[in-house]
């Protein structure tokens, strides 16, 4: 059975990250921990679990920031740059993505690392604007199609991209005893 094609839009609503129009200074006992690009890397899969988040204090209105504080089942998409999508694994008490991300929130039943997986693939790229400083609107974003598979299609490819994300960090730790062993054998 062939998978049924959805615009984004109509799954998702998409809210843009946090704008801070003035420089906030960084506070240790700051209130909120701020997602930038700067903790993003190119090897970042489809979760994102940062060492160290800056933080900041902010005197606003809970209502008012609620829309920016991410939530259990959103997903990441940074918009500008590298054109991924995440899941944040971690403590999500205040957290704030800023403004070069979109928070993607599912309006049905989606299994979060399918869609996640959907969204980085290349595909994606022919949405993308801009010469100098790459980006995808929220109205381009919100017009992709893309395959909406049942949902044990979504769980199966969701389990095969658990065993590739498990794979990568194997290979990583043989790469480094390897590299290891190495530098002991030349010691030696």
């Amino acid at each position: 059975m062939r998978s049924k094609k959805v615009k984004i839009g109509s799954i998702l609503s998409i809210q843009t990250g946090f704008q801070i129009r003035k420089k906030i200074p960084l506070d240790i006992k700051g209130n909120y921990k701020l997602i930038q690009v700067k903790n993003i890397s190119e090897s970042t899969l489809h979760y994102m679990k940062p060492k160290k988040l800056d933080k900041i204090y902010l005197s606003k209105d809970s209502k008012f920031m609620d829309k920016y504080i991410l939530k259990k089942e959103d997903i990441l998409y940074l918009s500008k740059f590298y054109f991924k999508a995440f899941r944040y694994i971690g403590n999500l008490e205040n957290i704030l993505p800023m403004s070069h991300f979109y928070i993607l929130r599912p309006s049905i039943p989606i299994n979060l690392d399918y869609l996640c997986w959907i969204l980085n693939q290349s595909s994606m790229s022919r949405h993308v604007q801009g010469s100098l400083l790459s980006f995808i609107s929220k109205k381009a974003l919100g017009n992709v199609e893309i395959p909406l598979p049942n949902e044990e299609t979504q769980k199966k490819i969701a389990q095969i991209l658990s065993l590739r994300a498990e794979e990568i960090e194997i290979q990583k730790k043989i790469e480094q005893k390897n590299h290891i062993n190495q530098i002991l054998t030349r010691i030696l």
